[in-house]
């Protein structure tokens, strides 16, 4: 597997990243003569822009003490922003500074198409940080419920103390929530900031060159048997690191045949157990396509198992965002979190490469027979 054995790594907008791209469209053009790579360029430093929204409510809770109204809706405008960032809309990361990324996309047309069939994986390598330790990750969206907790709690104390100064009666307790609030999201803030350099590279065997790896051998399929009533597009995205810019950027420039889409996201597939999603979104649960869900029941004979992915963000989430009718296929531990996450031991020697083949008769299977 070139992507995690000659690669030492494929850092989101790196030479590396761009090598592995390169690699990706020679190897869709075996089989597919529409190929293209699409440049884009991407913000770095995702977790540090989350950190400085949790730090501007230090300025709301200043405010309050003097203007407590403005100060509220200066802090709905901060959380407003911060959920828009989170769901993939660029708000603030548009001050950030811009690197040079890339997706490969290859498109296999069909004779008479009713719709779109779009198959994804992400091709970057994660970074290691304290932040993504895989001890953490039963964890992370508890944290991040807290996190945004502790933004609603400042921001309603601030509405009270503003009642309280308008009608004369002050609730004590609203200030010493604010107070308390604001320091879960300064300790969040600062671990950031003191994590954010201590990075090691990759090498992202799971995370995501299985995917690749079944991506490309379902183009490699499709193209020498294509459905004539779908057009396919396989999307190879970069940054994903990058809070998934490859796939949004795909998901906002690109345009494709009106009709019935579906969007499958094919990740983490050398792992221990494989599922299809039912629902996805840290956030918020969104239900997975049906058609797809039922097309995988009638194929997988249960190699792949049903399961809910609500604690780490995938690619889907972001399509769903669109619209879109998604699902993921991919690859959890015996606890169903993801294998070997944001690790330096995710390299090839750890992949189950058996389970990487079962993953693409199931999903050829059902994208051959899903009701479009």
């Amino acid at each position: 597997m070139m992507l995690a054995g000659q690669l030492l790594h494929r850092t989101a907008q790196t030479v590396e990243e761009q090598e592995a791209a390169h690699y990706i469209a020679r190897k869709f053009r075996e089989s597919i003569t529409d190929v293209r790579i699409e440049e884009f360029n991407a913000p770095d430093s995702y977790p540090v822009l989350f950190a400085s929204y949790y730090t501007e409510f230090l300025v709301v809770s200043i405010a309050a003490w003097w203007m407590p109204f403005i100060a509220a809706g200066y802090g709905l405008v901060v959380l407003g922003c911060y959920l828009a960032e989170y769901m993939g809309i660029n708000m603030f990361s548009r001050l950030l500074p811009e690197y040079p990324s890339q997706n490969v996309v290859a498109h296999i047309n069909g004779l008479r198409p009713k719709g779109t069939l779009i198959l994804h994986a992400y091709y970057d390598s994660p970074v290691a940080t304290p932040l993504f330790i895989q001890k953490l990750q039963p964890w992370h969206r508890l944290i991040h419920g807290v996190l945004l907790l502790s933004m609603v709690i400042i921001v309603a104390s601030c509405f009270a103390d503003g009642y309280g100064w308008a009608t004369n009666h002050t609730i004590p307790v609203a200030a010493a929530l604010r107070w308390s609030a604001l320091g879960i999201l300064l300790s969040a803030a600062l671990f950031i900031f003191l994590t954010a350099s201590q990075q090691e590279h990759t090498r992202g065997a799971n995370n995501n060159a299985s995917g690749v790896t079944a991506l490309l051998e379902l183009g490699r399929r499709m193209a020498a048997t294509p459905r004539e009533d779908v057009d396919i597009l396989l999307v190879a995205s970069g940054s994903h690191g990058s809070w998934m810019s490859g796939i949004r950027y795909f998901l906002k420039h690109t345009k494709w045949n009106q009709g019935q889409t579906c969007f499958i996201n094919l990740e983490a597939l050398g792992s221990s157990h494989l599922y299809y999603s039912t629902r996805e979104g840290t956030l918020h649960s969104t239900a997975s396509a049906k058609n797809m869900i039922q097309a995988l029941e009638k194929s997988t004979f249960r190699a792949i198992q049903p399961a809910k992915v609500r604690n780490f963000p995938t690619a889907t989430q972001m399509s769903m965002n669109h619209g879109i009718p998604s699902i993921s296929i991919l690859g959890l531990d015996d606890k169903k979190f993801a294998e070997n996450w944001y690790s330096e031991e995710d390299m090839v020697a750890r992949l189950n490469e058996a389970q990487i083949l079962t993953a693409v008769e199931a999903v050829e299977t059902a994208i051959r027979t899903v009701k479009i």
